[in-house]
């Protein structure tokens, strides 16, 4: 009998060819308790917040302008009423005239968590809408790089340069809605078009949140005619054949998006509103926010950086015939040069297209004839984000990324929370000290006071208390501020401004030259100051 060969037909395979169920398990093991570890996109969301509360004003900043007010008391109203207003609620110089709520339901949204949760929720779930914006860029920017350290840099620049307009205000779900649209059209142009119908329907929702609804529009464009041009120029009737039903498919979304914007409570009226105002020269020349960037400030200069970046990655775009991308860098760059409020939506929709460019500058390092160092540090680069990718793009649970938002609001909520933790309006900036005596004026008082200072008194007193003016430039336009400024420069025809509206009291930062005419003048009395804030009554001579 051959049991030698009985023995070998019956041999164990070596040991490595046995499946090893412990390591496996060992490995999936490890994978699991990996998802609670933080990951790269928790470093993206965390990054506002982190921003936001160290290097910047923290709360300060998120309530830098008077506007959050006037927003919070509209959907207070529209909770009560049950409607939403056509006319203006909260002024006694324009009462009654007709007035386009825009950002309704932003307002009606923020007015339910400011009831049940104060301005704390409204700070948290502001910074959390502008977390979450940068978390999914951060996806976006990765996806389009394949470099996980390249794409980590170019957000987190993308967060220095947009921080010059964090603000609780509607615009936060323009920047999210804008990375959202990117995301989806990228995702069209590799897996068909099966989220298409998605973008009206995001389009309708954005357009009763905030006007800046048109930037999304915008961008479908910008795809639309990049489209067209590769048709024109392709030199293969295929390539042309793809690119014309790309443009007609984009062409259509962008159809469907406007119509989309139309299903607002003003419908085409309000489109008609948004465009004069913003073609109206004043807003342009006096709204801070839409004058040109300081390039001296950190932000100024984060935004010069991705500006010569983003040249680049559009000369790398226009080599491989990707014209969309380099419409799209030439519209928001022109828009954000010539008005800062644009910088944060063109940090947005150059970072991608900068990060490939990067990528692409890497790889061809790797291949150049370059130093042999220049290669190997080229190469060590790639290979370490290669590695480090393997770990890091197993999906997480967000564990420090949730309990930093749950801690955040909880310290927002504390009676002796530090002062960039503060869940209210900035006492040094607004006239916290002069509401008091501004009660003691009475129902019966008209009072002048600043844009600012408006929208906060209307948070603080409405419906007691009616105020001049606003944030409101589009419903109060470009006259009316002319007149503003004119009675705060202390121009002669202030007291015919007063007369015209019965105005008897004013509020006024003491450093405005209204403030030292109102001094001299017998017809009005001082009846509180506090360093920083005077308070007038107008009193009778005889």
């Amino acid at each position: 009998m051959n049991h030698g060969g009985s023995m070998a037909s019956h041999k164990c395979p070596p040991h490595d060819d046995v499946p090893n169920s412990s390591a496996t398990t060992l490995i999936d093991s490890q994978k699991f308790v990996l998802r609670f570890f933080p990951s790269l996109t928790d470093l993206a969301f965390l990054a506002p917040a982190v921003l936001l509360f160290s290097l910047m004003g923290g709360t300060k900043t998120l309530l830098s302008d008077g506007d959050p007010g006037w927003h919070i008391r509209t959907g207070d109203w529209i909770l009560q009423n049950g409607r939403i207003p056509h006319t203006d609620l909260f002024s006694f110089t324009k009462a009654g005239q007709p007035w386009f709520a825009f950002g309704w339901l932003w307002d009606v949204l923020f007015a339910w968590i400011h009831q049940h949760g104060g301005m704390a929720a409204v700070l948290a779930v502001s910074t959390f809408v502008l977390c979450l914006t940068f978390a999914l860029l951060f996806r976006v920017v990765r996806s389009q790089c394949g470099n996980d350290f390249i794409a980590i840099g170019v957000t987190m620049l993308a967060v220095a340069g947009s921080s010059l307009h964090f603000v609780a205000r509607p615009h936060l779900f323009t920047l999210l809605f804008a990375v959202i649209l990117y995301s989806v059209l990228e995702r069209t142009q590799t897996s068909g078009g099966r989220w298409l119908f998605t973008v009206p329907v995001l389009v309708l929702m954005w357009a009763n949140l905030h006007a800046g609804f048109l930037a999304g529009i915008i961008i479908i464009g910008a795809f639309a005619c990049g489209r067209l041009i590769r048709f024109l120029v392709a030199p293969q009737a295929e390539d042309a054949r793809l690119a014309l039903i790309d443009f007609y498919r984009n062409s259509l979304l962008a159809a469907a998006c406007v119509l989309a914007a139309l299903v607002n409570p003003y419908g085409y009226h309000l489109l008609v509103h948004i465009y004069s105002f913003l073609t109206d020269p004043f807003t342009l020349r006096n709204v801070a926010e839409y004058q040109v960037v300081d390039f001296r400030t950190p932000a100024g200069r984060c935004f010069e950086v991705m500006l010569v970046l983003g040249a680049i990655a559009a000369f790398v775009r226009i080599q491989r015939k990707d014209f969309g991308h380099v419409l799209l860098f030439g519209i928001w760059a022109h828009l954000a040069l010539t008005s800062q409020r644009h910088i944060p939506i063109f940090m947005i929709i150059a970072a991608p297209s900068v990060a490939f460019a990067l990528h692409e500058m890497l790889i061809a390092i790797r291949r150049a004839p370059v130093a042999g160092w220049i290669r190997r540090v080229a190469s060590d680069i790639d290979r370490s984000a290669a590695e480090f990718a393997s770990n890091d793009r197993i999906e997480r649970f967000h564990v420090v990324s949730a309990a930093a938002m749950i801690l955040l609001f909880l310290v927002l909520r504390s009676p002796g929370a530090p002062p960039k933790f503060r869940a209210e309006f900035d006492r040094q900036e607004y006239p916290e000290g002069a509401v008091a005596a501004f009660i003691k004026l009475g129902p019966s008082a008209k009072v002048f006071t600043t844009d600012l200072w408006g929208g906060y008194l209307t948070y603080r007193l409405y419906p007691s208390v009616r105020i001049f003016v606003d944030g409101r430039i589009d419903f109060y336009g470009s006259d009316y501020g002319r007149t503003v400024l004119d009675v705060l420069a202390g121009k002669d025809t202030w007291e015919k401004t007063f007369q015209r509206y019965g105005i008897n009291a004013a509020l006024v930062p003491v450093n405005v030259p209204l403030a030292a005419v109102l001094k001299q003048s017998e017809r009005w009395r001082r009846v509180y100051a506090d360093g920083k804030v005077i308070v007038f009554r107008q009193v009778a001579v005889s």
